[in-house]
């Protein structure tokens, strides 16, 4: 299974539902990393190959960060394109209450208009829990 991505200031928390055949990706804390590539490269082509092997999707939750930068918002487009190619359904969750990110999540609109069938951008109130 695919380990937590933990820095100073960033968690990114793997948690699988076997019963749902969904990972969750639970994004806390800060990301500030100038260069987030590094970090993110690997942990997300690790992530990939095992929605691939199990055959689950995936729900990528920032409901709980505090903060990004716009290069992290450049890595997660990055990752989002590469799960799309490989036909991997994803659902990415934020808080529409955070001003920061209804700005750069709602950017991803551009995705659920040409895969809809396989992307989803759920804009949620106060919290969020799987269903």
């Amino acid at each position: 299974m695919a380990k937590n991505l933990v820095t100073n200031t960033l968690n990114i928390e793997v948690n699988l539902y076997d019963d749902k055949k969904i990972m969750e990706l639970k994004w806390n804390g800060k990301s500030i990393d100038l260069n987030p590539d590094n970090l993110f490269t690997n942990f997300f082509n690790e992530i990939i190959e095992e929605l691939k092997a199990k055959g689950y999707s995936l729900v990528i939750n920032f409901f709980p960060l505090v903060y990004m930068n716009s290069a992290t918002m450049n890595s997660i487009i990055f990752f989002i394109k590469k799960l799309l190619e490989q036909n991997i359904k994803t659902k990415v969750v934020y808080n529409k209450d955070l001003k920061w990110q209804e700005l750069n999540f709602s950017t991803l609109e551009v995705f659920v208009n040409e895969n809809s069938n396989i992307f989803e951008l759920e804009k949620v109130h106060i919290r969020w829990s799987l269903k």
